[in-house]
């Protein structure tokens, strides 16, 4: 039989090199001490409850004085062995009483932390601290629009003229429907406070994204018991945007191609490589040489926390794009392939979209006065760069390949292959279908910009 626990074992009890470990004391069932890799010591106790589940539960840290207190121990504290043992006997009483006391002290804590929040910014600094930050890849983006960001000095701050700033004085439990109705009106036909008017006239879509931001907000401080009501939940959504169903024509596509050429590095290249891939701007625009297999087999690895839907995407690279990467090397020291700084991914997209369409239809006049048509009356139709995605799912589907593949090739798993049941069982990656999938494609566009339409040469991969 174990001998119980002493207090000069417990003192000499050796931190792990990380995490932590356990060790029970037999002479107290339930009683164990957690030692971490810190060097922290604390008490711990095991019980079963009534329903039959198992929980543990820290009762205090390890007193490693040698001294025995003369104070009755409390939950929470410093203590000895023997007061540890003394708080476990306790715990075990209450609960065969039917005291619950860690369920009691964690509502007293909620209830201290309800009392604390008392306005909505001590609400929205919590609010983005507890779940913003951990949670969301572009966090600040988020806790922006209820008026929060992140300071030189790495802490939270609210943004001047914000919606925090604004009501900083406002007690939580007091915003109404009435309010959130108001701000987010507000933000429909002006800008949400505190960020810059880049649209002018009505906007559903900033609208949206306050209303979706305090809703969420809101839900998480009542899942939370913080508040007793979402003030939200009577407010009227803003209407989602309209579906776009954009897909460039083989015209159009030829003119982007050639334009590319007019813009500015690297722009042009991961220009290309949007529609080549498939992948989404933010994909390509933020592509490292870590992620990348160029002289093997030819792939790129898009790690989960890169992509929309958090899973790993393999994209088989055809000729054309291997090209592109290879003519990118000259900046080998940077991990960014496509980079302007040499430390960040490139940014700036809308204006350097802007010079795109600008030499597109630069270069759709030239061609008009070579056939001998007005330059004048060319137009050319607005798209936008997450079009160039529907239209390389669009081409797939024109040259033949099946719509699972072409989902497979998007890194979507909805559709009849993958979404519900289905999905739950078939983890087939369609490597190699995507790769015939996205070198077909490759050859499409390359026939098309070489002027030879209709052309079905699929040049093959090395080994297939």
């Amino acid at each position: 039989m174990d001998k119980p626990l002493t207090a000069a074992q417990v003192k000499k009890l050796k931190p792990p090199s990380k995490g932590k470990y356990e060790k029970r004391d037999p002479g107290c069932p339930g009683l164990i001490v957690a030692v971490f890799a810190s060097g922290l010591k604390t008490w711990g106790v095991r019980l079963t409850k009534p329903n039959g589940k198992t929980e543990r539960n820290t009762i205090g840290t390890v007193d490693l004085t040698g001294t025995e207190s003369a104070v009755e121990p409390v939950l929470g504290t410093v203590m000895s062995l023997a007061s540890a043992r003394s708080q476990v006997t306790w715990v075990k009483r209450e609960l065969a009483l039917g005291n619950d006391v860690f369920a009691q002290r964690d509502r007293e804590r909620r209830e201290r932390e309800a009392r604390s929040l008392r306005t909505f910014s001590e609400a929205a600094l919590h609010f983005t601290d507890q779940h913003i930050r951990p949670n969301m890849r572009r966090w600040q983006q988020n806790s922006q629009l209820i008026g929060v960001d992140l300071g030189e000095d790495g802490e939270l701050v609210l943004v001047p003229g914000g919606l925090a700033e604004r009501w900083q004085d406002r007690p939580i439990r007091e915003v109404s429907s009435d309010d959130i109705y108001e701000i987010v009106d507000e933000a429909r036909r002006r800008a949400i406070p505190g960020r810059a008017i880049r649209t002018r006239g009505p906007s559903e879509a900033r609208a949206r994204k306050l209303h979706a931001a305090l809703s969420k907000m809101f839900s998480w401080l009542l899942q939370h018991r913080r508040i007793s009501a979402n003030p939200c939940a009577s407010v009227h959504r803003p209407a989602g945007p309209t579906k776009r169903d954009r897909v460039l024509t083989d015209t159009e596509l030829v003119l982007m191609w050639r334009a590319c050429d007019l813009v500015p590095r690297p722009f042009g290249p991961c220009f290309r490589l949007l529609l080549l891939t498939a992948a989404r701007r933010n994909e390509v625009g933020g592509m490292r040489r870590s992620e990348l297999d160029i002289d093997g087999v030819g792939v790129w690895t898009i790690p989960g926390e890169r992509t929309k839907n958090k899973l790993i995407h393999l994209v088989p690279l055809p000729r054309m794009a291997l090209d592109i990467l290879n003519g990118m090397r000259s900046n080998s020291e940077v991990d960014f392939i496509f980079s302007t700084t040499g430390t960040s991914a490139i940014s700036g997209w809308s204006k350097v979209k802007r010079q795109l369409d600008a030499a597109m239809l630069k270069i759709a006049k030239e061609e008009a006065v070579q056939a001998g048509r007005d330059p004048a009356e060319v137009q050319l139709k607005p798209f936008r760069l997450h079009d160039l995605r529907r239209t390389a799912a669009t081409g797939q589907g024109r040259i033949g390949v099946q719509p699972h593949v072409i989902e497979a090739t998007l890194n979507h798993i909805s559709g009849p292959a993958k979404a519900s049941v289905a999905g739950l069982y078939n983890r087939h990656s369609y490597f190699a279908e995507k790769a015939n999938a996205l070198d077909r494609w490759a050859a499409h566009v390359e026939a098309l910009v070489a002027g030879r339409a209709g052309a079905n040469v699929v040049p093959l991969r090395a080994g297939a």
